[in-house]
């Protein structure tokens, strides 16, 4: 099971990418940056732990170097939760400014508790933020380790995206232990009076490594095999 060191550490000298060498046209946003690795959090179906157990910060003349090097004036960020140290962020972001692009990213709803921040990143260029709101219910929430998400805010939050012209990705999931058939209606209902720009939905998959898997397999329902297809990864589970 993935454990998270709670510390962070530098990674300088990553090279900037060779954008030239890939084709631009089989990709939806071709243009993507990477300033953080990991995540301060472990919920526990996330493989990031997994991958990167500590959590990791570019210097931000690096990454800045990096988005002078794309050519469009939008891009989006791959990290996973970029705004887990606010003062980086903050950093970050300010040193964005003068660059006057458009951007994209990942972050968790607790960004709302900083409006400054907030109001940072839209300054800087943020259109879009993708969040794991994962469930309308806090039991849910609680037992995958995503308790500071709470659905009776969900809303607000959306309100607060929407008033700085940030549109959300709103992921939820379907499985989970304390899920039945009401889910589906009731998850699609609040996602509506929400007013999700982009909603997505997923399964409650034990990805190996993970605490669900592990967990799973003490149950007896864990993953016992998986398979690459396009598109992405179908894994078989016991029930």
């Amino acid at each position: 099971m993935a454990q998270a060191t709670g510390t962070s550490a530098w990674l300088p000298g990553v090279p900037t990418p060779r954008l030239e060498l890939y084709r631009r046209s089989g990709y939806m946003m071709p243009d993507t940056v990477q300033a953080t690795r990991g995540c301060k959090r472990v919920c526990d179906f996330c493989t990031v732990p997994v991958v990167w157990p500590q959590y990791y910060r570019r210097p931000v003349g690096d990454v800045i170097k990096d988005i002078k090097a794309i050519r469009g004036r939008a891009f989006v960020f791959n990290d996973v939760s970029l705004v887990d140290d606010p003062a980086y962020a903050r950093g970050l972001f300010t040193a964005m400014l003068p660059l006057r692009k458009k951007w994209g990213g990942l972050a968790t709803l607790d960004i709302v508790q900083r409006p400054d921040l907030l109001d940072l990143m839209a300054r800087s260029g943020c259109v879009y933020l993708s969040f794991g709101f994962e469930s309308t219910n806090q039991p849910t929430l609680q037992f995958i380790h995503k308790g500071f998400n709470r659905p009776q805010d969900y809303s607000s939050v959306m309100r607060e995206m929407h008033s700085r012209g940030i549109s959300v990705q709103g992921c939820f999931v379907f499985g989970f232990d304390h899920d039945d058939q009401s889910v589906f209606r009731a998850t699609v209902e609040q996602v509506l009076d929400m007013k999700v720009d982009i909603p997505r939905y997923s399964i409650y998959t034990p990805y190996p490594g993970t605490e669900s898997a592990t967990r799973g397999l003490a149950d007896g329902k864990g993953v016992i095999g998986a398979r690459q297809e396009q598109g992405g990864v179908t894994t078989t589970s016991r029930e």
